[in-house]
């Protein structure tokens, strides 16, 4: 059996992704909870680049980034399937992840701002994205809430 290992943090969305993709898959993997403020040599070792979570290890060799994770999951894996066989499909998908991805940042942003434009803006940022995703995703075509799960 493959040996799987993540190095994550428990609260972070993209540490989720990954853990949720791996259960929903049933694959077998020993968790590697990392201290955000002093990160392991390891993760250091296996990410030099952006030094942060999640990583997976997939028989010694280190996956970066949580989409990319997912990716190579579900091709190396490829019961259960999370992301669609259509290559435009799959291209739509990707490009509704990373749009999401994004607006982590604008939370982020929200949540350092003590007080003042830099929160009003934020907010406004957080509700257009909201407003975006409803329409384009949520309303009567309902793209990605179908009867299949996946990445959305």
């Amino acid at each position: 059996m493959a040996e799987v290992k993540i190095h994550g943090f428990w609260y972070s969305p993209f540490t989720l992704r990954v853990v949720w993709t791996l259960k929903l898959k049933d694959i077998a993997y020993e968790n590697i909870e990392e201290d955000r403020f002093n990160k392991s040599p390891q993760l250091l070792e296996y990410n030099p680049v952006h030094k942060k979570t999640p990583v997976l290890v997939h028989n010694g060799k280190p996956i970066c980034e949580s989409m990319i994770i997912v990716e190579y999951i579900d091709e190396i894996w490829p019961h259960n399937p999370l992301l669609p066989v259509d290559p435009y499909e799959k291209a739509v998908a990707r490009f509704w992840v990373k749009y999401v991805d994004d607006m982590f940042s604008t939370v982020a942003a929200f949540f350092r701002s003590n007080v003042g434009e830099g929160r009003e803006n934020a907010i406004r940022d957080i509700g257009e994205r909201l407003r975006v995703i409803e329409d384009q995703c949520l309303g009567d075509q309902n793209k990605f809430l179908g009867e299949k799960l996946s990445t959305l």
